[in-house]
């Protein structure tokens, strides 16, 4: 970890600061940037709890190379981790007071017999699962508790590339605080839903909370892509976590007890066009037979210049802006027939496999 820091505080050290000389790279920027992830860690560590699930016994399956469906392909569709390790406590993050926890979804699947959860303060507790979401990889437990700790939310506007970030999990035996340090990689993955870091995540910690400097809560760490490390998941440097604004947009159907059982993703059914247009948009090449965009009449060649009040500039920004939304929602999109525009009001389907 200390590498790691060193090489944090050497960029630190190398950036102009506006009111006074920069620290020189050497130790004393590695110590204040270890005092900045303590601090950190120490504000948030309250609002990290140990989860224990016990299980119906599971079949032993062998490990297969991973391809996996689903939206996210081979990031968020199906379990990427090979198995779960035996009797070990696994992490949540408690995001409401009254007794909410959230954690991945993984953490809590399969054929739950009982939930423990272990406070920061040392007290266990009989946690019911109330809902999950496996195309965000996100689950919510309730216990019964209340005035429980919560974290503040980060400002994810002024959140950029390269930003110092700390993912924070409970340890194997439920008790320690277990803190990765590392930076955000991209703020925008998984078609809007999430945003990547190389904090190093794994079993354990995957489900708690990815904060920033101050110790407040940028998104929850979910599922990595395992299939070429061990089998207790520890990644590589390529994590993703869903950012809290996101949280909050499923948080109120887990808390009412709405699964979605699938990970599948929001569907329009339009295809992008070989040939160039002159206007700023996407440019239709293509209908999708049966799909939302047919039955809504688009049709091929028109231009969508607008979805939801947001402007589309090409293929890339329609599809991260479908892929903040779930199916089922209903959109507004304005296209040019030509010269004529057109609204259009339909409900966005699933995706298929």
């Amino acid at each position: 970890m200390r590498s790691i820091l060193a090489a944090l505080a050497m960029v630190l050290a190398a950036a102009p600061a506006a009111a006074q000389e920069a620290p020189s790279p050497g130790e004393d920027a590695v110590t204040a940037l270890e005092s900045l992830y303590q601090k950190a860690a120490g504000r948030a560590a309250p609002c990290v709890v140990a989860i224990k699930v016990e299980r119906e016994p599971e079949e032993k399956v062998e490990p297969q190379p991973r391809v996996l469906p689903g939206p996210f392909g081979n990031l968020l569709g199906g379990s990427v981790f090979a198995r779960r390790p035996a009797g070990a406590w696994c992490t949540g993050t408690i995001v409401e007071a009254e007794g909410v926890i959230v954690t991945t979804h993984f953490n809590v699947s399969g054929k739950v017999k009982s939930i423990r959860v272990r406070l920061a303060d040392g007290r266990e507790l009989e946690g019911r699962l109330t809902a999950w979401n496996a195309t965000f990889d996100l689950a919510a437990i309730r216990v019964e508790a209340s005035g429980l700790p919560t974290l503040d939310y980060s400002r994810m506007e002024t959140l950029r590339t390269g930003a110092p970030l700390a993912a924070l999990g409970r340890a194997p035996d439920g008790r320690g605080l277990t803190l990765n340090p590392g930076i955000l990689s991209a703020p925008s993955r998984l078609e809007g839903r999430g945003i990547q870091t190389d904090a190093k995540l794994n079993y354990g910690n995957v489900g708690g909370p990815l904060v920033d400097m101050e110790g407040r809560l940028v998104a929850i760490t979910c599922k990595v892509d395992t299939k070429f490390a061990a089998d207790r998941g520890q990644n590589s440097g390529v994590g993703f976590a869903i950012p809290h604004d996101r949280l909050r947009g499923v948080l109120a159907e887990l808390k009412a007890g709405r699964s979605v059982h699938e990970a599948r993703r929001a569907f329009l059914g339009v295809k992008t066009s070989d040939q160039g247009t002159e206007v700023d948009g996407f440019l239709v090449g293509e209908i999708v037979p049966g799909s939302v965009a047919e039955r809504a009449g688009l049709k091929a060649g028109d231009v969508i210049v607008e979805l939801d009040g947001r402007k589309i500039h090409g293929f890339e920004e329609l599809r991260s802006t479908i892929g903040r939304k779930n199916p089922g929602e209903r959109i507004r999109i304005r296209v040019l027939r030509g010269e004529d525009p057109l609204e259009f009001e339909c409900e966005l389907g699933w995706a298929p496999d």
